[in-house]
């Protein structure tokens, strides 16, 4: 043992058994924990309370990482600060009102030299909406989702509507465009809400209340036609005067080095406007091969594909059992050449790499870095979709002639009607508009600027990865558009598969010369909630029509794989409508999965066009007794895939099983479902 310093033996407030025994180690820690004592005592800081305190005790998986650190944003003084008399709020689930706002504020600018705030409803700060002075025009675009619910990013405008403006909005002049779909039950519930909250509270609309309704496809030209009216309102009620404005590049386009990787140049990226449909850990975009593609529909008059796109190469790309594929389809040759002739472009221009950027470093592009003219018209833009009505008023400035302007005046009054009846996308509008050869001398900027970005097209995956790991299946139903007295022709992914399978026909010929090179697709997952549950006991209804019978074959072979492991399945009920035996998909299939089963599934069909069959609906009817006996005493989940229409009737008729059953009154049938819905006991999967 070592010896103890004497200041220490001789230290009263160290017992002499501590000395005696205590090695160096021991003693330090006795001096270190008197000094803390000391600083305890004398530095009241120390108490203070840390104000990062709450981090210990908060939840990580609970935080949104999206959610701003800063206040709401007042945006009475925000107007005031930047100067401004409009501002543009925009509620979105998937972009479109977002796309559409910026839309709007470029076309107030091109026409009144005003730049208007385009103003995300989830950052703002409702109650100084009372603030706001009456020189300032508020305009709402705002989209219905679900079930008569806001979108996402307005839900905390929604609970301030519920809530009421505590005070007058008597200064508030504004004017709301709804979107929403008319199949659906709550048809703009959110833009009416809104709107009749905002007039309860003394705000004056400017304009009545406008509804898009997407079920015509029309979107965007019932906004135009809004937007229209809306600065004619401007003019002669605000007394607004008109400055307009040449049309001004947002885009810096700078030439770049020789492409060293050309895929990189076709790989589409997320649009900005619609990025929140592709969050998360499988937003990546990769490109994958079609392995086989067949025909399920020979002898019908609709062609259905059922597609498997081969993932084996790709190890991250890991799908559930109701999941969504996203794929990007391409334009055509066709459409490329002609716009292409009509603009001027040679070869070496549309293959010459560029570095196209915005002028402002916050706004972000949808296209990659490099690229070239020819992949934008094939890969990115969508050149040959419905050209808005505002693209055709502003080409009037680049209009060879003025013959050529007043046939783009013509197409622009008579829009809705002529979108019906002919094609009018860019390149079939730049020549409608030319009674000679064309000299249309556009700027890439303007394109770029007007014409939609390509969107993904969304597939519900007919497979399951506990038996089809690596290979997704898909079932497509080619889409054919008619315009008047024209042969119908096929959409555009219906085109681009149609041409894929061509391709795939080809590169398997024994006598063709090059090497079998199966097409690829630009493709991404986008997760589910409309998956069967977890415990294989529990039971299940099915309903589907058409191609919607495509999620159900990856629940039953889910489920069936399930029951070779684990000995054991619920009882489950699959009412499926088709047209007629000749467009009864999987038809083959479904009857071996119904015997494996061994009268665990009840399978129903109903072929709407075959005398006297009905539709799926009626045979929901029909089996009124055991959906019951499933629903209430299995306490079976409901699942709904298909049409608008279908999912509709659907729902009458199980909430009329109901009420004749149990006696519910309407109120009572309802409040069932919208229980049911909440708990996602009851799940739709549907498109209009």
């Amino acid at each position: 043992m070592e010896k103890i310093p004497q200041y220490l033996v001789n230290n009263p407030l160290v017992p002499r058994h501590v000395w005696r025994t205590a090695e160096w180690d021991d003693i330090l820690a006795v001096v270190l924990l008197a000094l803390t004592a000391a600083i305890l005592v004398f530095d009241s800081s120390f108490f203070s309370k840390d104000p990062l305190q709450h981090l210990w005790y908060q939840h990580p998986q609970g935080v949104n990482l999206q959610q701003k650190s800063t206040t709401d944003i007042n945006i009475a003084q925000q107007l005031k600060d930047q100067g401004k008399e409009i501002v543009i709020f925009y509620g979105t689930q998937s972009g479109t009102s977002h796309e559409l706002a910026r839309n709007l504020s470029h076309m107030i600018f091109q026409r009144f030299s005003k730049a208007a705030i385009v103003a995300d409803l989830s950052e703002y700060d409702y109650d100084t909406l009372t603030d706001v002075p009456p020189n300032v025009i508020v305009l709402f675009i705002l989209s219905t989702y679900g079930e008569g619910d806001p979108p996402d990013n307005a839900t905390k405008f929604d609970e301030w509507l519920d809530k009421g403006s505590q005070k007058s909005l008597a200064n508030l002049h504004f004017a709301i465009l709804g979107l929403g779909n008319r199949n659906y039950k709550h048809y703009n519930h959110f833009a009416k809400k809104a709107q009749q909250v905002l007039e309860s509270a003394g705000g004056s609309p400017i304009t009545a209340l406008s509804l898009a309704d997407d079920s015509t496809g029309l979107t965007r030209g019932d906004f135009s036609e809004w937007a229209t009216q809306l600065q004619k309102v401007f003019v002669d009620r605000c007394q607004m005067p008109e400055q307009p404005r040449p049309y001004e590049s947002t885009l810096d386009i700078t030439p770049s080095d020789p492409l060293g990787d050309s895929e990189s140049i076709t790989r589409p990226t997320v649009n900005p406007q619609s990025a929140s449909k592709l969050k998360g850990p499988t937003s990546t975009i990769y490109s994958a091969a079609i392995a086989s593609m067949t025909n399920l529909t020979p002898r019908a008059q609709r062609t259905t594909l059922h597609i498997e796109i081969d993932t084996s190469h790709l190890p991250r790309f890991k799908y559930s059992v109701g999941d969504h594929l996203l794929i990007w389809p391409e334009n055509s040759a066709h459409e490329i050449q002609q716009l292409r002739q009509i603009l001027r472009m040679d070869d070496a221009e549309m293959h010459r790499p560029l570095e196209i950027r915005s002028k402002d470093p916050e706004t972000k592009v949808f296209w990659p870095q490099p690229v070239t003219i020819h992949a934008l018209f094939k890969h990115h833009l969508d050149i040959a979709g419905l050209a808005s009505r505002d693209l055709i008023l502003a080409l009037r400035e680049f209009a060879p002639s003025q013959e050529s302007k007043a046939m783009l005046d013509q197409m622009a009054l008579n829009y809705r009607h002529l979108s019906t009846m002919r094609p009018l996308n860019l390149a079939s509008i730049l020549l409608q508009a030319s009674s000679s050869i064309p000299t249309w001398n556009l700027p890439l900027p303007f394109l770029l600027d007007h014409v939609n970005p390509l969107k993904p097209r969304y597939y519900s995956i007919a497979s399951a990865p506990a038996v089809s790991p690596r290979k997704i299946a898909l079932t497509v139903a080619m889409r054919e558009i008619r315009l008047g007295d024209k042969p119908p022709a096929p959409g555009l992914a219906s085109g681009f598969f149609l041409q894929a399978q061509q391709q795939l026909l080809t590169s398997k010929l024994p006598e063709s010369e090059k090497d079998p090179v199966p097409p690829n697709v630009w493709c991404t997952l986008r997760k589910s909630k409309f998956k069967p549950p977890a415990s294989n006991m529990h039971p299940i209804i099915m309903v589907a029509n058409g191609s919607g019978i495509a999620p159900f074959l990856g629940f039953l072979h889910h489920r069936l794989r399930k029951l070779e492991i684990e000995g054991g399945v619920g009882q489950m009920a699959l009412f499926y409508g088709c047209r007629d035996e000749t467009s009864h998909l999987y038809k083959d299939e479904l009857e071996r999965v119904h015997s494996a089963f061994g009268g665990q599934l009840r399978l129903v069909t109903a072929y709407s066009r075959t005398s006297g069959a009905g539709y799926v609906q009626d045979f929901v009817r029909a089996h009124g007794t055991a959906i019951e006996a499933l629903l209430c005493e299995g306490q079976a989940n409901v699942y709904i895939c298909g049409s608008v229409n279908m999912a509709f009737s659907v729902r009458q008729e199980l909430l009329r099983i109901f009420k004749n059953r149990r006696n519910w009154t309407d109120a009572q049938a309802q409040d069932f479902e919208g229980a049911q819905l909440r708990m996602r006991k009851w799940q739709l999967d549907v498109w209009g």
